[in-house]
């Protein structure tokens, strides 16, 4: 006797389930960041905002584990001690800053990378709007997983 499944259950085995993909559109993700108002932050990842944030720091950085490039891998670096990359060759300034890569110490390094962690070698200017700052943090958050 042969057995009916029920088309649902065709369905989910004909078609395999949809892998999340961290390009896609996406919603504001709540941040740990407040600015100078004291209002929490949310960062938007997405193409048009996020994504498009980190191309600048593509030049120099990677979100790939253990690959550094002029810039240290920013994988996982939500967390991480500043100057902790093994292999990248960091400034004194860095290696000794004792900062722990927060959200909220990200972000305040973003706008002006020497005026944070003065003697760092990171040669950016920085990015002065806030919420620009925000949808690149939610950007390397939602792709170094």
């Amino acid at each position: 006797m042969r057995s009916v499944l029920p088309f649902a259950v065709l369905m989910a085995l004909a078609v395999p389930a949809a892998a999340e993909d961290p390009a896609a559109p996406s919603a504001p993700i709540p941040l740990e960041i407040k600015d100078a108002s004291g209002n929490q932050l949310s960062g938007d990842p997405g193409k048009e905002k996020g994504e498009t944030q980190f191309k600048q720091c593509q030049v120099c950085h990677t979100l790939e584990d253990g690959v550094n490039k002029v810039g240290p891998s920013l994988y996982k670096i939500i967390g991480r001690t500043a100057g902790s990359v093994e292999g990248f060759n960091y400034s004194k300034a860095n290696k000794e800053s004792g900062v722990v890569w927060t959200e909220q110490n990200m972000w305040e390094y973003l706008q002006k990378p020497n005026g944070f962690m003065p003697g760092t070698k990171m040669a950016f200017a920085g990015i002065k709007d806030p919420q620009k700052r925000a949808d690149l943090i939610a950007y390397i958050q939602l792709h170094s997983k």
